[in-house]
């Protein structure tokens, strides 16, 4: 039997946000939610460090999406959270 894939995140950092910061207040909502991800990751992105996170479940990965992606530059979502029919897999805030 095959193992779900998991879903994968990837956020910039916000421009000026220490890392640091960023990555504790993400490890603290995922404790508080009590969600392991797969993995959580710094990666280097075009505009700086950023996140990658893999989560086991759809249903994870819209929680931690709803709370982080709409406050960081940009995330990407791979594969696109099921439910989100016609959603871009490319997010970017007007911020």
């Amino acid at each position: 039997m095959a193992l779900p894939t998991p879903i994968t995140i990837t956020l910039e950092r916000p421009t000026g946000a220490s890392f640091g910061k960023t990555m504790n207040e993400m490890r603290s909502w995922l404790d508080s939610k009590r969600i392991e991800p797969t993995y959580f990751k710094p990666v280097t992105r075009h505009n700086g460090i950023g996140f990658e996170i893999s989560f086991r479940s759809s249903d994870e990965a819209e929680l931690f999406e709803r709370e982080f992606v709409l406050r960081m530059h940009s995330a990407i979502v791979t594969p696109p959270v099921i439910g989100q029919a016609g959603a871009s897999h490319l997010y970017h805030s007007s911020h």
